[in-house]
């Protein structure tokens, strides 16, 4: 009998050891990772999928540009050469533009390859801006979740710091009920309070966890990643004056849309060019080049009046910000004093304790939209930036 207990003993130290063991070494597996922007920067960098194939662009453009090169440096040669045209049947071939059919002529051809190497010389340059704009993109988006996820957090801390003022608020109307200070009715009061402030303090917490797996997302890591954010969310305002119009100017040189309508206009420039060079005004193909081209036109001067709006919003929304956080700043302390000024005057007797919530409730309330506009301040401050094409 005592073997059998002592074989029973020790099956199951053993088995406890294993599920210590194996549970040590799940806790090794979900580590907790800090995290500051910066970092999740470089993660959302190295596993975003688009920037990958804003990188392969790239390389496609070079290989279109090797290509057309070597097929305009043929077409070019063969302008300096004698010319043959020879017709057999549905065909022509010419020496210049290669073998035609009825369907394709020679101004195709010429337009063909003459628009096609403006888009080969700029194919490379734009692709590379895009790739570049991409990157912005996902730094801006990655900036926009982890400055949600700062306030998301600080939200958890301001419900926490309410949640403990009305439990205290409770403890001392229940003290003073039982001294005869105040009646019943106070109490069920600071209850109630509770009860609501824990409630709220719940849904920080499942904000917060929200945030939090938004943020994994964008980055690339496994949503259920036990994350810390290390990078302080405080109230940074610029210390360098800005220069608005400069920073405009700026934006309509180096925004991916003022490219990409730019790269539109020179084609159709270049075939309005060649129309020119081989129709008279009233031909249909002469009048269609001419359509193209004041459509580029008028397209890139949208895009300039669109990028100079966005970025004047950018900057407005940003100074709008900036101007609210030392005003809530200001309301904040002039919370805390309510609060503290509230609290002796229900020990005194002179208010009863929904009163003291009632400033407490302020307090935490301000302290919500201090939050949120710094968090709309560093978020307005990311879009400006995104809208000016980056940082100098």
């Amino acid at each position: 009998m005592r073997r059998r207990l002592l074989a029973v003993i020790l099956a199951t130290v053993v088995f406890l050891g294993a599920t210590t063991s194996v549970g040590a070494a799940n806790t090794r597996a979900i580590e907790q990772l800090d995290l500051s922007l910066d970092d999740c920067i470089r993660l959302a960098e190295e596993n975003n999928n688009n920037i990958k194939v804003a990188s392969i662009g790239i390389e496609k453009a070079k290989m279109a540009e090797k290509q057309f090169d070597k097929q305009y440096d043929e077409y070019d040669g063969a302008k300096k050469m004698p010319r043959q045209v020879i017709e057999t049947g549905d065909l022509i071939y010419d020496s210049i533009i290669g073998m035609l059919t009825p369907s394709m002529t020679t101004y195709d051809t010429l337009l063909s390859m003459e628009t096609g190497k403006i888009m080969s010389e700029l194919g490379v340059g734009l692709a590379t801006d895009g790739y570049e704009h991409v990157v912005r993109q996902i730094k801006f988006a990655v900036e926009a979740s982890y400055y949600g996820a700062l306030q998301a957090r600080d939200n958890v801390d301001i419900h926490r710091r309410s949640l403990e003022r009305t439990e205290e608020q409770l403890k001392l109307s229940e003290l003073e009920f039982k001294v005869g200070s105040v009646a019943k009715r106070d109490v069920l009061d600071s209850e109630v309070q509770v009860a609501r402030a824990k409630a709220e303090y719940n849904q920080a917490l499942r904000e917060r966890d929200i945030a939090y797996m938004k943020l994994k997302e964008i980055i690339g890591l496994e949503l259920d990643t036990p994350i810390n954010l290390i990078s302080d969310f405080e109230f940074e305002p610029n210390e360098e004056e800005i220069d608005l119009e400069k920073l405009i100017k700026k934006a309509l040189k180096d925004r991916i849309e003022i490219r990409q309508a730019e790269y539109n206009f020179k084609v159709a420039e270049k075939g309005l060019e060649i129309a020119k060079a081989a129709y008279a005004p009233n031909v249909n193909i002469y009048k269609e080049a001419e359509y193209d081209y004041n459509e580029a036109k008028l397209g890139l001067e949208d895009t300039k009046t669109a990028i100079e709006a966005d970025v004047r919003e950018a900057y407005l929304k940003m100074q709008g910000a900036l101007e609210s956080i030392s005003v809530l700043e200001k309301s904040v302390k002039l919370a805390r004093e309510s609060v503290r000024l509230a609290k002796l005057q229900y020990k005194a007797g002179f208010i009863r304790s929904i009163d003291a919530l009632a400033a407490e409730n302020a307090l935490k309330q301000v302290e919500v939209q201090k939050s949120a506009v710094i968090y709309g301040y560093n978020l307005a401050k990311a879009q400006f930036y995104n809208a000016i094409g980056g940082k100098e």
